[in-house]
């Protein structure tokens, strides 16, 4: 083979491997760009919360989202019911029973009860107790029937809104969770890239959990109605008789504590100004010695 020939041999494949590196980097740029702009994307999808009432578009990945399309506003209205009672009855423990009584046969549960007992043997308590939304008038009105009704009160939270709005935000999240799953499996190369990603699904996942809690919250508080009920027997309200040895043994024991608050604080004052009189002594000898010293 002539050097002619060599030479040309030696230029050809110089030009294609300089053809083949150019096309290996392109490659990579133009992946490296498209990851990073997927990725760019499912944040800003991400980021976007709109309400459902608003008819603007959530854009990504080429295709349009509405709030529309994404949640279908409910026709019943999510609503938390509350109730308050102040009852005067004539024994506190019978009504505490019949009270269970009630929720049992409406198959509510009680959350707390308590009855609290005062020297002059009257009795005053409290039940807090959950039933269904369909049997909270029913069971209001067998409640209010075990004694005389001081106050009632009626309130109700409407949280459909709030509800739609999770729901949404919900949806938005979880496809932007299959997104980023596509990006993890599909155009993620490097270390650094699948680390960028894995970092955006946990924090993906903690908005999505967080979410999931509060909606679980509100179907908890919609799904059962509360009731409070304040019951008190006559003798609970009235002033209690006054006791002179009881009043006096309370006069004994301030007097004590205000002698013993005096005598701490005073200690804590000498304390305090101790140093300072030491030091003054100390000064005022000096000057003292020192007068007489020049008279000498």
């Amino acid at each position: 083979m002539s050097k002619k020939k060599t030479f040309l041999w030696i230029t050809g494949g110089i030009i294609l491997l300089l053809i083949a590196v150019f096309i290996i980097v392109s490659m990579r740029v133009y992946v490296a760009r498209s990851f990073h702009g997927r990725l760019r994307e499912s944040r800003d999808f991400m980021g976007r919360q709109e309400s459902p009432s608003m008819l603007k578009e959530i854009r990504g990945g080429g295709l349009t989202y509405t709030a529309e399309n994404i949640v279908n506003i409910p026709t019943v209205r999510k609503l938390i019911k509350r109730a308050e009672l102040n009852l005067e009855v004539k024994n506190c423990s019978e009504t505490s029973d019949k009270i269970i009584d009630i929720v049992n046969s409406f198959s509510g549960i009680i959350i707390d009860s308590e009855i609290q007992k005062f020297q002059n043997e009257a009795k005053k308590g409290k039940t807090v107790l959950k039933v269904l939304p369909k049997d909270f008038d029913t069971v209001l009105a067998k409640l209010k029937e075990l004694g005389k009704l001081d106050l009632e009160r009626v309130t109700g939270e409407d949280v459909t809104e709030e509800y739609v709005d999770l729901e949404a935000r919900l949806k938005n999240y979880q496809v932007v969770k299959e997104r980023l799953l596509v990006i993890l499996q599909d155009k993620a190369r490097t270390v650094k890239d699948i680390l960028e990603v894995e970092r955006e699904l946990a924090r993906l996942g903690q908005q999505i959990e967080t979410i999931q809690g509060r909606m679980k919250y509100l179907d908890r508080q919609v799904g059962l109605a509360t009731i409070t009920v304040n019951y008190y027997e006559p003798k609970a309200m009235a002033p209690e008789p006054l006791n002179i040895f009881k009043r006096f043994k309370e006069t004994i024991r301030l007097a004590i504590e205000v002698f013993i608050n005096v005598f701490n604080g005073t200690v804590v004052v000498i304390a305090a100004l101790l140093p300072i009189v030491i030091w003054l002594a100390i000064i005022i000898a000096g000057i003292i010695i020192i007068r007489k010293l020049f008279k000498k």
